[in-house]
């Protein structure tokens, strides 16, 4: 189902490269859009559908999202309409939403230990590592406050595919190539949020392979393909479509190396901890 915008409140333009909207949708729910030609380019758009999709088939806790559009008929308050990210012709057609959370609270050391599912800390950590994502910080994590139990809720899967918003085929046969999953630059990118958890969790290396084995059952080839095809035409048409099956072959490519990166990740903790 797609949603209208029905007005635009309020603009981050100071909170990432994309400068999404705070919006009503037609439900009269708050959600937080990224829209066409925003300043970080259309694969934004791609990159967030796609890895929220693979998100929701391994249970990690995400916000509702979906598909939205903004039109000549959505309302922009003020202080948006005044200012340089005002909506123009350009930006109309199909966005991507997720709901906004209201209550929450910043992640600090001391909130760790009272989040109920944990246990999305560690599942995270290999999500990361399946969408080649090394820009995971403190603000990609909501700690909301809004339930009976304080639970940590993942967000922002802008940067994501190695070359965040700038991929290509070649991107991706380059690091097939060079066997990336070997890589550690995600642990080491997103080491200041990462250590929050490590510092107040016990390592379980038998954990993290069951995790892989479940994954990796859970994201077939025929998974995948499914969720690059129901990518919405208005996105996938802007690019090469050689693009989009190098994309895909490289989502296989991480998701069956994930016993090696699972070791990589062993082996960096044993590391870490001497």
């Amino acid at each position: 189902m797609c949603h209208n915008v029905s007005r635009i409140l309020f603009c981050y333009s100071d909170q990432g490269s994309t400068c999404p909207y705070r919006c009503i949708l037609d439900n009269d729910e708050l959600a937080v859009v990224k829209y066409l030609n925003n300043p970080a380019g259309n694969l934004t758009l791609i990159n967030e559908y796609i890895s929220y999709n693979i998100a929701k088939e391994l249970n990690l806790s995400v916000p509702k999202c979906g598909l939205c559009s903004i039109s000549k008929e959505t309302e922009v308050d003020k202080s948006v309409a005044d200012s340089q990210f005002s909506p123009t012709v350009d930006n109309f057609g199909l966005a991507f939403y997720s709901k906004y959370v209201q209550k929450t609270a910043v992640l600090m050391h001391g909130l760790i230990s009272s989040i109920a599912n944990l246990d999305q800390f560690i599942k995270m950590v290999v999500f990361d590592h399946i969408i080649y994502n090394k820009d995971r910080n403190k603000g990609d994590i909501l700690i909301d406050i809004s339930l009976p139990k304080i639970s940590m809720v993942l967000i922002d899967h802008t940067h994501v595919f190695k070359n965040q918003t700038i991929w290509d085929r070649y991107t991706f046969q380059q690091g097939i190539a060079a066997n990336d999953y070997e890589d550690t630059i995600i642990l080491e990118y997103n080491s200041d949020v990462y250590n929050y958890f490590w510092e107040h969790i016990s390592f379980d290396e038998a954990k993290i392979f069951s995790l892989a084995e479940e994954y990796k059952r859970k994201l077939t080839p025929e998974c995948i393909h499914s969720i690059i095809q129901s990518l919405p035409s208005d996105w996938s048409s802007l690019i090469n479509p050689l693009d989009l099956d190098a994309l895909e072959e490289y989502i296989d490519y991480r998701v069956a190396n994930l016993d090696n990166i699972c070791e990589m990740i062993c082996i960096e903790r044993r590391r870490k901890n001497g």
